[in-house]
């Protein structure tokens, strides 16, 4: 089965987006940048942590179907899943506290356990749920959301598949007896933090693997330019928005746009021609490779060397300082992904691998999982 190179390709350019769009928001604490800059920078960072989550979705069913209907499968996808996601997120979290000791501004103990572990915390009451990582608060809903799949793979899977779906929709609409679905304002409390409208977009994900699992070989590709009109897509739906009065006070409805726009533009690429062999696929799958180690780190590597801009330049030329300030958060963080996050994933995989086991998932699938 070939590589899916055009998901491989959104989730990096997914990840350039948030890295971008911090980049402006912290740019923007200094400089006047057009408020337009500022708020488009927040609905693309949206539609792209969308993104992630779909793509998420879709990975977890396309490269677990073999797992499910017993107690190896759910240990097999607990070792892949901690492997993945738990040394690298521990690196940043000591990171962010040793940078904070050095202002005496350390983070309490219970804040610590409560990051590592992935349990939403109220940290500051009336605010958004943060943990030590301020960008680790997307790893708390991807964390619930393995415990759910995992909680799945017991069953068989025609039986766990429909079953975690109706348990998110349940989850969220559960939550919509604490927090009205028409609210669109950020979850302040663990209750609706943990039943927020976001952990809709995992299902999204899996109801597009199974779509593209049913499709075939011989119906994948039919799409001639994926991301022409994948960019016209989230173009138009911003469009939209904005002309609804997004700029000043967000219409009812409109995150059910831009979501509505995200599946289509994971759909789009699933199903388009696949991308032509060249360097600005290369450089972009090599960014993709590198997504967790940029995302993670790259808001620590933006705030460090904006430090540096201000005592060298003073607050000005803005568009530069964003341009320098992505620049280098994507190329710290595929530096991290080559010495540190790759080696130490391949050393814990040759550690936990209790005998050899033949993959059933597609080798590029596995490649653009989170």
């Amino acid at each position: 089965m070939r590589k899916i190179v055009n998901l491989h390709i959104l989730r990096a350019l997914a990840t350039i987006v948030v890295a971008s769009a911090h980049a402006i928001t912290r740019t923007n604490q200094w400089s006047e940048l057009p408020a337009i800059i500022y708020v488009m920078a927040d609905v693309m960072g949206a539609m792209a942590v969308d993104t992630f989550f779909v793509i998420s979705g879709f990975i977890m069913i396309f490269t677990s179907s073999d797992l499910f209907g017993g107690r190896t499968g759910v240990a097999e996808f607990a070792r892949r899943r901690l492997i993945r996601i738990v040394p690298l997120y521990w690196l940043a979290t000591a990171t962010e506290i040793a940078l904070r000791a050095r202002h005496h501004n350390a983070p309490g103990l219970s804040e610590v356990f409560h990051t590592l572990f992935f349990v939403p915390q109220v940290t500051h009451p009336g605010e958004p749920l943060r943990p030590v990582v301020g960008v680790g608060w997307t790893l708390n809903y991807e964390a619930l959301f393995y415990v759910m799949f995992g909680l799945a793979l017991f069953l068989p899977r025609r039986i766990g598949v429909p079953a975690l779906l109706a348990a998110i929709a349940a989850l969220v609409a559960a939550g919509g007896f604490v927090k009205p679905l028409t609210d669109t304002s950020a979850p302040t409390t663990v209750v609706t933090f943990l039943t927020d409208r976001i952990m809709l977009m995992f299902a999204l994900g899996i109801v597009a693997g199974l779509v593209y699992e049913r499709a075939g070989e011989d119906r994948r590709g039919f799409i001639r330019h994926p991301f022409r009109l994948a960019f016209a897509l989230c173009g138009g739906s911003i469009a939209v928005l904005f002309a609804a009065g997004a700029g000043t006070h967000p219409p009812l409805g409109w995150e059910l746009l831009l979501r509505a726009a995200v599946l289509l533009v994971a759909m789009v690429c699933l199903f388009g021609a696949p991308s032509p062999s060249g360097a600005p696929t290369r450089i972009l799958s090599h960014l993709a490779d590198a997504s967790y180690s940029i995302y993670l780190f790259h808001f620590i590597i933006i705030v460090g060397l904006e430090k540096v801009w201000l005592a060298v330049f003073g607050a000005h030329g803005p568009v530069a300082c964003v341009l320098t300030l992505a620049a280098a958060a994507h190329a710290g963080g595929l530096l991290i992904h080559l010495t540190i996050e790759r080696p130490t994933t391949r050393l814990l995989q040759s550690l936990t691998r209790s005998q050899p086991t033949r993959d059933t998932a597609p080798a590029g699938v596995r490649r653009v999982g989170l």
